[in-house]
């Protein structure tokens, strides 16, 4: 026959919003003049797929910003901050990510 084959091959899954990670803490001895290190451990729930990364932002002073984008590096859980004040009171969050999105 001349029929040709044509097919295409799809994949569905159900995945959730990876849950954040606890608060992230200053590892000891690593205070500098302008900054220092902060480590986090992974979500205890990663959406049911696995975790591709972390960002890490600066939550205040405003405005929030981003620090690091670790997409693609979920063994990475840690994050050097530098070029901080001294004098100035500074809140950072850690979020995880998946194939969903960004946890909240």
């Amino acid at each position: 026959t001349d029929l040709v084959e044509n097919v295409t091959t799809g994949y569905f899954y159900i995945a959730e919003l990876p849950f954040a990670p606890a608060q992230p803490v200053v590892l000891e001895n690593t205070r500098t003049a302008s900054g220092f290190t902060l480590s986090w451990e992974a979500p205890p729930e990663s959406g049911g797929i696995p975790l591709t990364g972390y960002r890490v932002y600066r939550v205040t002073p405003a405005p929030q910003i981003m620090l690091y984008n670790g997409e693609g590096r979920p063994q990475v859980v840690s994050f050097e901050v530098t070029g901080l004040t001294g004098g100035i009171e500074y809140e950072f969050a850690v979020t995880a990510l998946n194939g969903a999105g960004e946890s909240g």
